[in-house]
């Protein structure tokens, strides 16, 4: 079974005709630009956050470091739950308007995640593919969508051939919040009231419902998003159930793993494919660059160093955008094992 790893490099770097170092205003943003000042008008809309942005786009600093600090604070001080509430609100928000400016103003549709997948669809059909995504963005279900399958519930995501998971959560999934009583007309001015009151909302955290991608155009309903603040140490899963049961499934039926534009620091994870690849399996690793794949697969092999099985590794010369016109792609694709 092939097993598909991405990383925000995969969205950062998702359209071949703008390949990276390019620079563009509307690229999907890696974790330490999450709160660049070009989405100041983004961060304006969410008042209570903003005591935190500064430190947040200080020069060099570690912005998922920063942000797991600001966590242990809550502790003793209360109102960082209110900021941290306003933080995942923003997100949610600004990563909706920026995937949506990414592929009106420059894309115009079309994403690596498409050819890639149309691919995979083409060389193994009818084989089981489980694609595990550390991203918030909904660029790789609507090129799921693009192939033919349905994804329009939370079930849809693992009743394919192709499982999808979710690790970190999505912008278009959300939290019901119990006993949550307000009346208000529009979702922004709610949402406004469940950032003032996150010290004392009930928020129903093992219920996902699939939503609007955007906060502000969703029914006024008390929502709370469905994504994972990105910290460095994290502690559990943002991810339906059924997701992370669907992983435990593939894992051990694994023999091939593609790892695109993800830096292998996620612990929980490595830990998780530790106990769950029982075969030996070829990893191929692609980064901006080969160095940088070769400096992934080290932390992948330290990872997975508890383990006995060794693995076969390879680092990918080229980017995700010339990855998949590559002889490489094709080769790993249509290897056996």
């Amino acid at each position: 079974m092939l097993m598909v790893i991405f990383g925000a490099g995969a969205s950062f770097d998702s359209f071949e005709r703008l390949r990276f170092p390019n620079v563009n205003e509307y690229r999907l943003p890696l974790a330490n630009q999450l709160f660049d000042s070009r989405f100041g008008d983004y961060y304006q809309l969410f008042p209570k956050c903003q005591p935190l942005i500064q430190r947040l786009q200080r020069p060099g600093i570690n912005v998922e470091h920063v942000l797991e600090n600001f966590q242990s604070d809550a502790i003793r001080y209360s109102p960082r739950l209110i900021q941290l509430a306003s933080v995942r609100y923003y997100l949610n928000f600004m990563l909706a308007r920026c995937q949506a400016d990414w592929t009106s103003a420059v894309t115009k549709g079309v994403t690596n995640y498409q050819t890639m997948l149309d691919q995979i669809a083409e060389q193994i059909p009818g084989e089981t593919v489980c694609l595990v995504t550390f991203n918030y963005d909904t660029l790789l279900e609507h090129a799921i969508v693009d192939i033919g399958i349905r994804l329009s519930t939370i079930a849809d995501y693992t009743t394919s051939e192709f499982k999808v998971v979710k690790l970190h959560g999505s912008i278009n999934w959300a939290h019901p919040i119990r006993d949550f009583k307000a009346q208000r007309t529009t979702s922004q001015e709610l949402i406004g009231d469940i950032i003032e009151r996150a010290r004392r909302i009930d928020i129903d955290d093992t219920s996902y419902e699939m939503v609007s991608d955007n906060p502000f155009e969703r029914p006024p309903r008390p929502f709370f998003p469905a994504l994972a603040i990105p910290v460095q140490t994290k502690q559990r899963y943002e991810c339906p159930q059924e997701q992370k049961l669907a992983l435990a499934q593939c894992l051990p039926q694994v023999t091939k793993v593609l790892v695109i534009g993800w830096q292998a620091n996620e612990n929980l994870f490595l830990d998780t494919m530790a106990q769950g690849l029982v075969k030996k399996a070829r990893i191929m690793v692609v980064s901006g660059t080969e160095k940088g794949a070769k400096e992934v697969i080290a932390r992948i092999m330290a990872g997975l160093g508890t383990t006995k099985i060794a693995h076969d590794f390879e680092a990918a010369k080229p980017g995700f955008s010339e990855f998949i016109f590559s002889s490489e792609w094709e080769d790993f694709l249509r290897a056996k094992s």
